[in-house]
């Protein structure tokens, strides 16, 4: 039961994924937006937003003719980088995080 609500909280949320490892020079975020639906009935948009931290942003948005294939998407993206050792922060505005 605990699994599934983390998971849901994730879908719904705005997420914010930093990963920084001073040895490898690596100053990393990430922004995973929740899909969302698009002015045409049937796509809906997973957005992405990455870089280093402190420089350009890069803006990525993949769309999709169903919701549930771009859940699939969200949650590959969310997994890729807990699996390359990004930490996880929800994103609640432009300056307040809070971890998960």
């Amino acid at each position: 039961m605990l699994v599934r609500q983390k998971e849901e909280f994730c879908h719904t949320r705005t997420l914010f994924f930093k990963k920084i490892v001073p040895s490898q020079n690596a100053k990393r975020f990430y922004l995973l937006y929740p899909v969302q639906n698009t002015l045409f009935d049937d796509l809906y948009a997973v957005k992405i937003v990455y870089g280093r931290i402190n420089e350009r942003k890069k803006l990525f948005v993949k769309l999709f003719n169903s919701k549930s294939s771009a859940d699939k998407y969200h949650h590959l993206c969310y997994m890729r980088r807990i699996r390359h050792g990004y930490e996880v922060l929800t994103y609640h505005n432009s300056s307040n995080f809070q971890r998960v």
